[in-house]
């Protein structure tokens, strides 16, 4: 593995964990007030929020395997719909939190629009550029 992929595979590994710690920090705690201020707001943060991990993950693919990165979206799909489906079942055990099927929802949703964005965008393409 050339040293400048494995410093990317490295750096986008550590994105990817400190972005899932980030997640479950978050819902360790009540909702910010201004989240449940605003009708809507809660699922498109889960909606953003899932859908950068779905990113992080696909660069991951990408980088583990750019010839078949494409095909591989399925994967980080996977992968972020169980952390959905955890961070959810997650927030049952913490005080003023619930889990919501809404909230789920939202997660694979954004999961899904971004990986379709990569799919269609020729992100792939553009990144072999620089491998």
């Amino acid at each position: 593995m050339p040293k400048f992929k494995a410093l990317g595979l490295a750096v986008s590994l550590l994105l990817v964990g400190l972005w899932v710690a980030l997640l479950f920090a978050e819902s360790s705690r009540p909702p910010a007030q201004f989240i449940t201020a605003l009708p809507g707001l809660d699922k498109l943060a889960h909606f953003c929020a899932f859908g950068l991990l779905a990113l992080l993950l696909s660069l991951v693919c990408f980088l583990l395997n750019a010839n078949s990165a494409g095909r591989l979206l399925y994967l980080p799909f996977a992968i972020t719909v169980m952390l959905g489906g955890i961070e959810e079942l997650y927030q049952t055990s913490v005080p003023d939190r619930q889990a919501s099927v809404y909230d789920l929802a939202a997660d694979i949703a954004g999961a899904g629009v971004a990986l379709i964005l990569v799919s269609a965008g020729g992100s792939f393409n553009f990144l072999k550029r620089w491998r």
